[in-house]
C-alpha cells in the first residue's frame, strides 16, 4: 500500500464534505496532491460523488504512531495529512475495519515544478484522544486549556461511538519534535489519565 487512510467521516456542511487523514505506507511523501490521487483515495472509502474542491493540510500526531517505542522522532510523531473534500452530494462511507485504517494504492508520483519544502518545516502538532464519557473529556479539555492557552479544540464522534477530542497545539518546529515534543507528551498523558485513548 502507498498510504493508510484514517478517520474518514462526512461533515454536515454545505456543500457536503468528507474529511480523512492520510499517513505514509510504502511511499514517504505526499506533495501537493492530484485530482487522480484524491479520486482514488475517495473511492477506497466508498465515495464516487463529483468532487467540487479539495485541500491537504499537514500535521504531526502521535495518534498514528502504532505505539512506536523507538528513538526516531519522525516515527513517534509521523506526518498525518488531512484531506478535506467538498462534494456535489452527501456521500455514504464504507465501514472502517476494526484495526482502524484502510489501505490505498493512490499515488502522488512527483512534486510539481513549484514544489519547494524545507526538510522539516514547522508543522502543527495534533493530539487526538478518544473518550467514552463526556465528563472525563471535559476534565481533560479544561486542564489542557489551562496548560496550553493557545491550543484549539474540537470534538467528533468516531466509529466506535466514542467522542474524539482533537487538540491542535499550533505550529511547532524541528527542535520541538526532535527534542521529544514534551508539551505534546504531557497533553497525551493528561488525556490518558482521564481515560482517553491516545493511539489509533
Amino acid at each position: 500500500m502507498t498510504y493508510f487512510i484514517w478517520l474518514p467521516r462526512v461533515l454536515d456542511t454545505a456543500p457536503p464534505s468528507v474529511e480523512l487523514f492520510l499517513t505514509y505506507g510504502d511511499l514517504e511523501e505526499i506533495f501537493d496532491g492530484t485530482d487522480e490521487m484524491i479520486e482514488e483515495v475517495l473511492a477506497d472509502v466508498g465515495v464516487d460523488d463529483k468532487i467540487l474542491s479539495w485541500s491537504l493540510t499537514r500535521y504531526r500526531s502521535g495518534y498514528f504512531d502504532g505505539n512506536y517505542d523507538g528513538e526516531n522522532w519522525e516515527e513517534r510523531w509521523p506526518l498525518a495529512v488531512r484531506l478535506g473534500v467538498e462534494l456535489s452530494d452527501k456521500p455514504w462511507l464504507d465501514e472502517v475495519p476494526p484495526w482502524g485504517y484502510i489501505e490505498t494504492e493512490a499515488v502522488d508520483y512527483e512534486p510539481p515544478d513549484s514544489f519547494m519544502r524545507m526538510a522539516w518545516p514547522p508543522t502543527p502538532c495534533l493530539v487526538l484522544a478518544n473518550f467514552t464519557g463526556r465528563s472525563a473529556l471535559n476534565q481533560a479539555w479544561t486542564q489542557v486549556s489551562a496548560m496550553v492557552p493557545e491550543a484549539t479544540f474540537s470534538t467528533i464522534t468516531v466509529a466506535d461511538e466514542s467522542t474524539q477530542l482533537r487538540i491542535d497545539l499550533g505550529e511547532r518546529d524541528y527542535d520541538f519534535y526532535s527534542g521529544g515534543a514534551q508539551l505534546a507528551v504531557e497533553v497525551e498523558n493528561l488525556c490518558s489519565h482521564h481515560g482517553g485513548r491516545i493511539r489509533g
